[in-house]
């Protein structure tokens, strides 16, 4: 009798939502669905690249990004080839270009820089690119690695290509393996603000805070979510 009375409410509610409504949950469970399932991909790479490569703090990609701008494309192709594409479900395309490039002309409304990825297609049409980030001088030698990037577009070049609704970015900590990681200890109010924030800036790395708060939320995009 419970589970039919759930049911119910289940079935009013949706029966009360208008078309509108309708559509954006399902455009957020959509998103839920394949932001979880890319996160899922991401998190096996590293922990198959793990059992074979031990911790990413030893996988020797500072040896090749430090030496300056011009080879972290060597250290991107390094770290797709042995971290990446051994684990990687099947794809549909695979390209080294910058994101402007493949398509993405303009995220946020803001146009893209040049900066290069390795892009992959997934056979669900997700799109992800994957480049090494490094810290650059302003005379563009290099310095430590300070990540690897990923940005992740759930629904392909369609719009709106904004950062927290379609496209996600993540990034693995080489010194302790995490991909989502809380290093400022934000609540969830603070997430939430800064999320909402991250449209309204040029700063690429403050769109970390939406996966993030969507991750601290289980995977549930949840009605305060700033969509």
């Amino acid at each position: 009798m419970a589970e039919v009375l759930i049911t119910l409410g289940i079935i009013g509610i949706i029966a009360s939502m208008t078309m509108p409504q309708l559509l954006g949950h399902y455009q957020k469970k959509v998103t839920e669905t394949r932001l979880k399932r890319v996160y899922n991909i991401i998190a096996q790479t590293i922990e198959r690249s793990k059992v074979e490569y031990g911790d990413p703090s030893g996988w020797w990609l500072d040896a090749i990004a430090g030496k300056g701008q011009s080879y972290r494309d060597d250290a991107t192709e390094l770290f797709v080839s042995q971290f990446w594409d051994p684990w990687v479900p099947k794809i549909k395309d695979k390209t080294y270009e910058s994101m402007k490039d493949f398509g993405y002309d303009k995220v946020n409304g803001l146009k893209m820089d040049n900066t290069k990825a390795m892009i992959y297609v997934l056979n669900d049409g997700t799109v992800v690119g994957i480049w090494i980030m490094v810290y650059i001088d302003e005379n563009g030698k290099g310095g430590n690695l300070s990540a690897i990037g990923y940005m992740v577009d759930v629904n392909g070049l369609e719009y709106p290509n904004m950062f927290g609704r379609d496209i996600f970015l993540f990034q693995l900590n080489p010194k302790t393996g995490g991909i989502i990681e809380n290093t400022e200890n934000l609540t969830r109010e603070e997430l939430i603000e800064k999320c909402a924030y991250s449209r309204k800036t040029d700063k690429f790395f403050n769109n970390y805070y939406c996966t993030i708060l969507i991750a601290h939320d289980g995977w549930e995009i949840k009605p305060d979510y700033p969509w």
